[in-house]
């Protein structure tokens, strides 16, 4: 009877110290100065337009609009939206043309959705963001084949 009361008792220790040390390195008690994530990034204010606008051709602007036009996507999302996951690069083609190439997924459903937000994002983007007259827009694969392009500012976004 003692060694069962013993057992326990020393069962029940163990659970406590198991508990006890992971809710401490959870918390990082263990070194206080570990980040264990970077977080959301901080949450910008509306997407207000400048009010002057950058005017003269594309080559006045960094062709590579990656991580511009990523920070533009995260203005008031907390985590990434997928079609922003999949999306790998975001460039200014010789033409002008906003270009987004992204990994699509498999499901059709899906993929036109992905292409769509896609697409309406490079052009709030592209008059918004880069704040430029319109210059057209495009979605592809990683690999380079077109997907949709949006040739006017009254276009679909909508892929056929």
């Amino acid at each position: 009877m003692i060694g069962t009361r013993w057992l326990a008792l020393a069962a029940g220790s163990a659970l406590v110290v198991c508990v006890g040390a992971s809710i401490l390195y959870y918390l990082g008690a263990d070194d206080p100065d570990a980040v264990l994530s970077e977080g959301p990034p901080p949450i910008a204010g509306p997407r207000i337009p400048s009010p002057s606008p950058t005017e003269g051709p594309a080559e006045d602007v960094e062709p590579d609009q990656t991580a511009p036009f990523r920070d533009f996507a995260m203005v008031g999302e907390r985590f990434a939206p997928e079609w922003l996951v999949r999306t790998g690069r975001v460039y200014l083609d010789d033409d002008g043309r906003l270009v987004a190439e992204a990994k699509m997924p498999d499901n059709p459903r899906e993929r036109r959705r992905t292409i769509e937000a896609i697409c309406l994002e490079l052009s709030d983007y592209l008059t918004e963001g880069l704040d430029r007259e319109w210059t057209g827009v495009s979605v592809r694969t990683a690999a380079g084949a077109d997907l949709h392009t949006k040739d006017a500012p009254d276009g679909s976004c909508v892929p056929g």
